[in-house]
């Protein structure tokens, strides 16, 4: 009962909560809520995607393209060229302009055309000795190793794959210092330049190998956080506009369903148990014996045929088990007694269930005390009938639809004021 209300309360309610106007406002409101949410992740996973995109192909563009990506780092050629200036004035004003060529792509603009290598690559080349990267500002290329009044010393390196790349990379950037000298012999000061030095060594670097690898692995981090990201948007669930589902309403329901259940038997258990603590009806052989101190017998009645009958006659079976007794087996059991000259019954028992029950003996007698007018003549206590009352075993016959613990104790109190103590009872369930 308390399961069918909790559960039946629950889903009334919540299928109120559904049909109510504020409840729809709220679930709309939701849902305007999960699809504005939803928009603004995918603009901003698009952007995310979009700009990894562009970050992926120009580093892929660089690694196909670039020189430097190319050359083995462990079998590649390293070359350099000292360069004096000789002049008379401004040799500091010319230190600079060299250098500022250098450095802003003027000579590297002029190597380019003439190597035919893109500026872009070919200038990377050119910086290696400091190993930067060739996305940052260029920084100092050469260093000026010797400054005087007169004189001025440039020293700077080149990386190339073999020994030719690196003499066609020396050959062009003669070209461009020397039209670089003859423009500024005009507009600076009078100068020369004076190569006072050049060779071609194997570089082994193991700087190149790190710088190579350090590409690579951005790429591949790049393109491992770009499949996140596109996972990531398709993953976004699509909002959709409803209402609980009954699928949910059914799921709490049950849940208070069971619950109530539970609550429901747990108080059912203790009125249960309440009742049987002070319940005046007969619950089984052990309560009666624990509750007189009797020896207790358990027979059966005639089973009805009935369907009634046959269930009821099932259950007493499943809760009382082993505890019920053939007549036979109480006939054994009464037989022990050999003492026993008289059989006191006092209860109700067909006389073919007594027949079959009670001891078969000619020299017994049995004494019905329903049938007796009076009591009074078992109070007599001649020697000869002291005696015969020590031989004597009175059986309570107990129904256990119709008597009481009451009624027990009423007829035990009854049998003790006729003297009696030897009393067995015989439970018919």
């Amino acid at each position: 009962m308390c399961a069918a209300i909790f559960g039946v309360f629950r889903v009334n309610r919540l299928l109120s909560m559904i049909r109510s106007s504020e409840y729809q406002g709220q679930a709309w409101t939701l849902y305007e809520e999960a699809v504005k949410w939803r928009e603004d992740e995918i603009e901003r996973l698009d952007t995310e995607i979009s700009d990894l995109q562009k970050k992926s192909e120009a580093k892929q563009t660089y690694i196909e393209n670039s020189l430097l990506m190319q050359i083995d780092p462990y079998n590649s050629n390293l070359a350099y060229m000292d360069v004096c200036i000789l002049g008379e004035d401004n040799m500091e004003l010319l230190y600079e302009v060299y250098q500022s060529a250098i450095d802003h792509g003027s000579i590297i603009n002029r190597m380019a055309k003439l190597t035919g290598i893109d500026e872009q690559y070919l200038r990377e080349l050119i910086k290696l000795q400091n190993l930067m990267n060739p996305e940052t500002e260029l920084q100092e290329i050469g260093s000026n190793i010797a400054i005087s009044d007169k004189t001025v010393l440039l020293h700077i390196e080149w990386i190339a794959a073999d020994s030719d790349a690196a003499e066609k990379i020396r050959d062009s950037l003669i070209s461009s210092l020397d039209e670089l000298n003859s423009k500024l012999n005009g507009e600076v000061g009078a100068h020369k330049l004076i190569q006072i030095d050049n060779g071609c060594v194997q570089y082994l670097g193991q700087e190149l190998g790190d710088y190579q690898n350090q590409i690579k692995n951005e790429i591949a981090d790049i393109s491992n956080l770009l499949e996140q990201k596109n996972i990531e948007k398709d993953t976004l669930e699509i909002p959709v506009y409803e209402l609980m589902s009954m699928k949910t309403v059914f799921l709490s329901g049950l849940k208070y369903f069971l619950a109530g259940g539970v609550i429901g038997g747990g108080l059912s258990l203790i009125i249960l148990y309440i009742l049987c603590l002070y319940s005046v009806k007969i619950i089984s052989p052990d309560e009666i014996r624990k509750r007189t101190n009797l020896r207790v017998l358990t027979i059966f009645e005639p089973k009805k045929k009935s369907l009634g009958g046959i269930i009821d006659h099932r259950i007493i079976c499943h809760e009382l088990k082993d505890s019920i007794l053939s007549l036979e087996s109480v006939r054994k059991r009464l037989e022990l007694a050999p003492d026993n000259k008289e059989w006191v019954i006092w209860g109700t028992l067909s006389e073919n269930i007594l027949e079959e029950m009670l001891p078969k003996d000619s020299g017994t007698k049995i004494v019905n005390m329903d049938h007796m007018d009076s009591w009074m003549d078992m109070m007599t206590i001649s020697r000869q009938e002291e005696y015969e009352r020590s031989t004597r075993c009175y059986i309570l016959i107990v129904d256990r639809r119709k008597d009481t613990y009451k009624s027990i104790i009423d007829k035990l109190e009854v049998i003790a004021t006729l003297h009696g103590e030897n009393v067995i009872c015989i439970l018919c369930v």
